[in-house]
């Protein structure tokens, strides 16, 4: 956390104005959440696939791994959102038997699961939120957790993954597949985070317990991931509503800030020149009022910046109280 603005933007000065004078933030997104996201309920659900590649794919005398167990198909008071309550994930460890755990590995291609902290019927979160390069771990706020703001004169303040932050389960992290899919299986490691990826990076039985990690740190703090988990009763109402009122006032400051550079857009855009000459124009007024709405709107970032964290970090304490719950129920289990 920081202790002073000053400080926070004497690091945060690594602020890029891309295309369309986009200020970029080592921290995760303010404001907008990612495309809807589209889950599988219960009801849509296939039956459980197994997890080897199949008879046709292989050949005739292909061997067929055994159908891989999940929560859901095991328990039906289960729903594919409980994923995201942790609540919920914690009574599925208590109800599981040891036959019911996997443990994650590299699969062939190099494929493994990735963070996915909500349910996908398609495509992956890391799509989503359109990945930028050059996280460190130095950076403030939600940067340090593999984020990055982007906001600007014409856009709304939207979250962006860093691609070469560390998403995807160590080998060997322990825990239950909570669903299968069409193309993939829904993994919940020991200490509650999800995961999604294709079901043969996973093998049957838990990890040596003398080998258990609490799998790589992925606090929640991306506002879309939140606002879906709040949704499905995983975190209060109340955190979505507070997050949206703190990023709205960052677009009112925006909007104040950028009305001068729009009405020199719109004069702009009846002026008789040429189109060259107007696009061009155009992407000089953008450009220089980036930097306009950057000077006049930083300080609205970091109460948004410093609520995403704090919501992040309050999770992942519950997190690593799960994975010792977890732990010690394990070793009770016959």
């Amino acid at each position: 956390m920081r202790t002073t603005s000053q400080g926070l933007l004497a690091i945060f000065g690594m602020m890029a104005l891309g295309c369309g004078g986009t200020i970029r933030l080592g921290g995760t997104s303010v404001g907008a959440s990612p495309a809807h996201p589209v889950t599988t309920t219960n009801a849509e659900r296939s039956d459980e696939r197994p997890t080897a590649r199949t008879t046709a794919a292989h050949g005739a005398g292909a061997e067929q791994k055994p159908e891989i167990r999940s929560v859901v198909k095991q328990f039906t008071q289960f729903s594919v959102d409980g994923s995201m309550v942790l609540g919920k994930v914690r009574e599925a460890f208590k109800l599981a038997d040891k036959s019911m755990f996997y443990r994650t590995h590299t699969a062939r291609g190099g494929h493994k699961l990735r963070y996915t902290p909500y349910p996908l019927s398609g495509g992956s979160y890391q799509q989503i939120l359109k990945g930028v390069n050059g996280w460190n771990k130095e950076q403030p706020g939600v940067g340090k957790y593999g984020y990055a703001i982007d906001g600007g004169p014409e856009s709304s303040l939207t979250v962006r993954m860093f691609d070469d932050y560390a998403w995807s389960a160590p080998d060997g992290t322990s825990g239950l597949v909570w669903e299968v899919g069409d193309h993939h299986c829904a993994f919940v490691s020991m200490d509650g985070h999800r995961f999604q990826g294709p079901c043969e990076a996973l093998e049957p039985g838990a990890a040596d317990p003398a080998s258990w990690l609490s799998s790589a740190t992925f606090p929640l703090v991306e506002p879309g991931a939140i606002e879906v988990t709040s949704k499905a009763g995983g975190l209060p109402a109340a955190t979505t509503q507070r997050l949206t009122a703190l990023a709205a006032k960052w677009t009112a400051c925006r909007d104040r800030a950028w009305a001068p550079g729009l009405r020199e857009v719109r004069a702009n855009d009846a002026a008789n020149i040429t189109a060259a000459t107007r696009a061009n124009r155009r992407d000089a007024i953008v450009e220089r009022y980036g930097n306009v709405v950057w000077e006049a709107c930083k300080n609205a970032m970091i109460p948004y910046d410093d609520a995403l964290v704090a919501v992040g970090e309050a999770r992942e304490r519950e997190h690593k109280s799960l994975f010792a719950e977890v732990k010690t129920l394990y070793a009770a289990k016959p």
